[in-house]
Formats: structure tokens, sequence, C-alpha cells
């Protein structure tokens, strides 16, 4: 129970603790199933968290649990999954709960089943029923357990727990058949994937005898008092600009510097030039000053008569031997990332024979060592986009660099817009679209209104949030 009870500490914010409530039901612990609907009046959930207490592993059998109140985590593998008809948990989907005369001992099409896939820190590998809890030898234990309607027909297969978020977490029990009359069962650790749009095949329920019946929801003095809502998880977003730091390089998964013209060796620039009104940084006084990237960090523009550098914007400047200046991106993670640069030219000069001749500025976009985009821009007010989907694990870098177009950095200064969004984890293969198909060569992701990424269970079939 210690770390049941830590758990229940950790959320402060709303004065939440193991209830008092589990020693008046007569049990040493809080008791599961509960109600789960996020439209009920008043809401069950006693707070939010912003992380789970699930973390995935590359293995589908192991995952970690990490224990709110920040003690020991645990790794724990896969001792079992079974099915519940009706279900037992109910989160407000449409038609979760069949009607007396819908009763079956099997679900049929269209009707409702909670999944549940448990996890211990120690398991039994062989001589017991993975439908029960009987290889399941030693806690913590975790459920993962989400609701999905039953399809018709389908190949049997795995049925994995759905990815992704909002989830509801709590501290309770085991449930099922009751062998006694308000039997009080060991504890568990509950992560439910909320959602109404995951479904599960006939096929797929094949490789279970039977389907275990609904434990009552348990009274309120039986239930913990750490119901936590956990959201979905929005969008890391990354602007260059924004994020601009005339103190630090490098600066997070940010970089400055420049290259050699014909390539080579990224080096970063060394020397910072701070100032209310364009923040710079570059290599002085082994380099011309120009060659640099600058900021105005103030609230008005700034410049002269034929260029002008709007507030917050960022320029990267090439240098007199056609070095380039570059911005790096670095991945904090493995990822599916959507990259979006603009370039415009700041300078009325641009492209103005004999000062800077046509083309004014060489751009590039490069992911590692492939060219991931290149063009120019001649002249004044001109604009070139570039936007791409890449896949990228951590560590991998994007550069985005300008060089001078001809014979002249003369009034090359070039805004660059870069801004990059970490889509969803890249170890699931998604179209992009909100309904879609998944194949093995796609290694894209499906990115969804809100963001993050929603999975249904049939084998390969994606979809966002409803």
């Amino acid at each position: 129970m210690t770390v049941m009870r830590a758990i229940s500490a950790a959320l402060t914010a709303t004065a939440l603790s193991l209830p008092a409530a589990a020693q008046d039901s007569q049990c040493s612990t809080p008791q599961s199933p509960r109600s789960i609907d996020r439209q009920a009046s008043p809401s069950p959930y006693n707070g939010t968290y912003s992380t789970s207490i699930v973390a995935e592993q590359t293995d589908p059998n192991v995952i970690t649990y990490l224990p709110r109140a920040g003690v020991t985590s645990y790794t724990l593998s896969r001792c079992g999954q079974h099915y519940h008809f009706p279900i037992e948990t109910p989160q407000g989907c449409p038609g979760e709960i069949p009607a007396p005369n819908e009763a079956a001992q099997e679900p049929q099409p269209g009707q409702w089943i909670e999944v549940h896939t448990v996890y211990a820190s120690q398991v039994r590998p062989s001589g017991c029923d993975p439908e029960t809890l009987a290889c399941c030898e030693a806690g913590p234990f975790v459920v993962r357990a989400f609701s999905a309607r039953v399809t018709a027909g389908g190949a049997q297969g795995p049925i994995l727990p759905p990815t992704g978020r909002p989830l509801a977490e709590w501290t309770g029990s085991t449930t099922g058949r009751e062998a006694v009359p308000n039997e009080c069962k060991p504890e568990a650790n509950w992560s439910f994937r909320l959602g109404c749009a995951f479904t599960v095949s006939q096929g797929q329920l094949r490789q279970f005898k039977h389907a275990d019946p609904a434990r009552p929801l348990q009274p309120a003095a039986r239930l913990s008092r750490d119901l936590t809502l956990v959201p979905p998880a929005s969008r890391v977003n990354y602007d260059a600009a924004r994020d601009f730091s005339p103190s630090s390089n490098p600066n997070g998964v940010w970089q400055y510097g420049w290259m050699p013209a014909t390539g080579g060796t990224f080096q970063m620039y060394t020397n910072r030039v701070p100032s209310p009104t364009l923040n710079r940084w570059n290599s002085q006084p082994s380099q011309d000053f120009w060659l640099s990237v600058y900021q105005n960090p103030s609230d008005t523009p700034h410049g002269e008569s034929y260029w002008m550098v709007e507030p917050g914007a960022m320029i990267l400047h090439p240098g007199p031997q056609n070095q380039k200046s570059v911005v790096r991106f670095t991945a904090p993670v493995p990822g599916n990332y959507q990259i979006a640069v603009n370039f415009s030219l700041i300078d009325r000069a641009a492209g103005i024979a004999p000062l800077s001749p046509v083309p004014a500025v060489d751009l590039r976009v490069v992911q590692g060592v492939t060219n991931l985009f290149s063009d120019a821009l001649t002249k004044f007010p001109e604009s070139k986009q570039f936007s791409r989907s890449i896949v990228l694990a951590q560590g991998n870098t994007v550069d985005v660099a300008v060089g001078f177009g001809s014979t002249s950095y003369g009034n090359d200064g070039t805004r660059v817009d870069v801004k990059i969004t970490r889509n969803c984890p890249v170890n699931t293969s998604f179209f992009n679209s909100e309904s879609c198909v998944e194949t093995p060569s796609n290694a894209n992701c499906c990115v969804c209104p809100d963001g993050t990424c929603y999975i249904s269970v049939s084998p390969g079939y994606r979809q966002c949030k409803q």
C-alpha cells in the first residue's frame, strides 16, 4: 500500500489522499470498477496530470510503471489478458450499456466489450491460465484497459492496448466475478484509454475461451479519491525565431552556426552581440561580421530605408566566401516531425547588380547529409517555402541554410521562419488522414485535428478520435 498512498498524495492540487472510504468499506485497498464518464455531473475526476503512469517499451509485452510520487519505477511484463461483457467501466459512449433484452452469453456485432491487459513485476512462465490472474505472481500490478465495439467476422489475431490519450488513471483493484458478495479484491493500478471509436472483431475474440462477467460498480465508500484525467498531449512546437536566445548557443534544440560553401563540418557561432534592437551571433574576429544570425527582440521594426527586420523576425546572412549561415535543429526524441520553412528577402537591393547579382541567395534544407530542399531567391520581396513530414531519430539534425546565390554576399539578408512540430510517436505507422489503413511500407503519422494519434485495435486500421 505504500506505493498506492504515494500515488494519491502526489495530486496535491486537489488535496487527494488514499481514501478513508477504503477503511469504511472494510477493504484495505480501494476497489474497482468505477464510472469514468467525463460528461457526468458532478465529475467523478479528482484532478488532472500531464503524464501517464505507463511508459511503453519497444517490446509490446513490457511497460514501465511510473508511480506519480516519483518513487522507484518498475519494469512490468504482460501476465494476462481477458475481456468483460458487458463492460465494467462506463465512460459515456453511446450504447455501451446493453439493454436487458440484448444480454447474451457472448457479445454480438455492435455490442460493447471491455478489454483488460494485465502487467506484473513477476510472471509465471507456464502452467497457468493467461485469461485469469494466475500468471501474475508479484506486484505492483497495472491494468491497461479500453472499451470497444464488436465487429463481425475478422481474422484471429492479437489485441494490443491502444496507445495515445486521453487516459483515466486511478488506484483500485482487480475486477471480475466475486467469490463472495462484496469481496475485497487485490490492489491494482489502472490506466484506461478513453475513446468511443475502438473496435475488436469477432475473429480476435476467438482466442479467448469465454467472456468474463462484469463486476458491479463499486460504491463511493470503496473508491479511491485519485481518479486522474491525463488529457491528450499537445503537439510539440519549435519556432526558431520565437525560441531565439541572445545568450546561449546551443539553445535547447537549436544551434546557430555556419558551413563552408562546399559543405563540410557545421561550426557554431561563438561571438554574441546583444542589442535591444538586433541580437546577433557570429564568429568575429575569425569571420566576416555579416556571416551571422540575428533577431529583432523588440516590438517595433528595425532597419534602414532599404532593409527592415520585423519584430521577432530571425535573419540569416551568408559570408564573403559564400559561407552558409545555418540554424540547426536537433531532434530531442524520436518522432514524426513536420518541418515548415519560409525564406524571404528583406533587402530592397537584393538581386540588383552590381551589388547583388541574380540570383541573390541560395537556400537549403538538409537532414543529416540528405538534401531535402534546394532553391534560390532572385530579388526583393520574393519568398520560397518548404514543408515536409519526416521521421527523425533522437539526435538527428535538420539544417536550414542561406548562402549567396551568385558572386556577392551584399544585401543577402534573408528572413527565415522555421517551425517544427512533432506529430506523434514513430513506432506506429499511419497515413496522413483522419481515417486510414496502414501498410507495412508507410512510416508516416496519422495527424489528427488535435495533433495526436488515436488507434483502433482492428489489425491495420487506424482512426483519429471521433
